[in-house]
């Protein structure tokens, strides 16, 4: 299954060739021009782990949403954020960086970068997985050991 990205920009175009370039890269893309369509999104699909936000936009931003989806996310939820602007400032990237964000693109978007920043946040997600995986796996085999153990327990306190 293609990872699902969701890509949040008031600008049409903008977002378009961002939606572009990682489609032909094999990504499934959603979008949204705002931060609250783009908030239902995420609380809707469950599948959505990476999302691309544009810092400045009418209404709430980008640091807004990222937020937003932070708090709102459950712990087990994989999801990695990435920051697109136009308006390079070091402030909003920090502040970003301190949101949780992953990275910080600027435009206009060379689609290399793009595309490697995508890639390392879509590797954290699996890696993510991967361990709550395993340790989900480690805690129902301590479980089943405890049980074990204290079978063995009762059957040598009647013995």
């Amino acid at each position: 299954m293609p990872t699902r990205i969701l890509v949040i920009d008031d600008d049409a175009a903008a977002r378009e060739e961002v939606a572009e370039c990682l489609a032909d890269e094999g990504y499934q893309i959603l979008e949204a021009n705002s931060v609250e369509p783009a908030l239902d999104i995420v609380r809707n699909d469950p599948e959505v782990s990476i999302a691309l936000t544009d810092i400045r936009m009418p209404g709430k931003s980008g640091l807004d949403f990222a937020a937003n989806v932070r708090s709102e996310l459950q712990e087990d939820r994989d999801f990695e954020l990435i920051i697109m602007t136009g308006h390079g400032g070091s402030q909003e990237a920090i502040t970003a960086l301190r949101l949780g964000a992953l990275d910080f693109i600027e435009k206009p978007i060379d689609p290399d970068r793009l595309v490697h920043v995508v890639q390392r946040a879509e590797e954290l997600v699996n890696l993510k997985r991967a361990r709550r995986h395993y340790e989900k796996g480690m805690e129902a085999d301590i479980l089943a050991k405890t049980s074990e153990i204290r079978g063995l327990l009762r059957n040598v306190e009647t013995a």
